[in-house]
């Protein structure tokens, strides 16, 4: 982790605020450290280059009143399936030793979050509700995807990962072609849906998109690059 400054009498009521200056900027959070050296808090990131945080420095209460004159923020977010477009899908993928990023997909990333697109992960898991593998086990598999991503320089966290464990007869409204997660992710974070991005590998992964009012819809073949010039809009 890497000590970047301070915010002077940051109360931790407060940190929810401070969360979503963060997502603002596409920078992780990871904690707060209680180490306090007079009215001050110390954060902690990961290792986020200096250039990257050049100049982000926020006034709590100014950030409060803008939030107060302008409405709500919302980002535009970057929506992606997981298996066969993140990781190349081998079927029911649940095993570190068996997770392998498709090819490009991390660059791919990467470049979309230089351009201020808002990376959130939306996959069905009906393994874990047809028993193949656990909630434990997801966990731990997205715990190493993630540590992955923020190697190569990519600000997510466990929060933008929405998953939907329900086996199909289950009929809940979160499993793709429903939109529950899209849903989710949009209230969460404040997402402007009609100028997000989604990328799937099936027409369910569009069909939800859709039906969430995601502006731009992408569909994939299953494990295959995907071409930066979808971002030139």
């Amino acid at each position: 982790m890497m000590k970047v400054r301070r915010v002077s009498s940051l109360a931790p009521r407060q940190t929810k605020i401070l969360r979503e200056i963060l997502y603002r900027n596409c920078i992780e959070w990871i904690e707060i450290a209680e180490s306090w050296e007079g009215e001050s808090w110390e954060l902690h990131f990961p290792s986020v280059s200096a250039e990257a945080l050049r100049g982000i420095e926020y006034n709590i209460h100014d950030f409060q009143n803008e939030k107060r004159e302008r409405g709500a923020i919302v980002k535009r977010a970057l929506f992606l399936d997981r298996d066969g477009v993140i990781n190349v899908d081998h079927g029911y993928v649940s095993r570190e030793e068996d997770f392998e990023f498709v090819e490009g997909i991390l660059d791919f990333i990467k470049e979309a979050q230089e351009r201020n697109y808002f990376p959130i992960v939306v996959t069905n898991q009906s393994g874990i509700g047809r028993g193949f593998y656990s909630e434990e086990d997801f966990e731990r598999l997205t715990a190493h995807m993630l540590e992955a991503m923020r190697q190569y320089g990519i600000a997510i966290d466990r929060s933008r990962i929405f998953h939907c464990p329900h086996a199909p007869e289950e009929r809940c409204d979160c499993r793709k072609p429903a939109p529950g997660m899209f849903l989710q992710a949009r209230e969460r974070f404040g997402i402007d849906m009609e100028n997000s991005l989604m990328i799937g590998d099936k027409e369910s992964d569009i069909e939800a998109a859709r039906e969430a009012g995601v502006g731009h819809l992408y569909r994939i073949g299953k494990n295959e690059p995907i071409d930066t010039k979808i971002l030139e809009r």
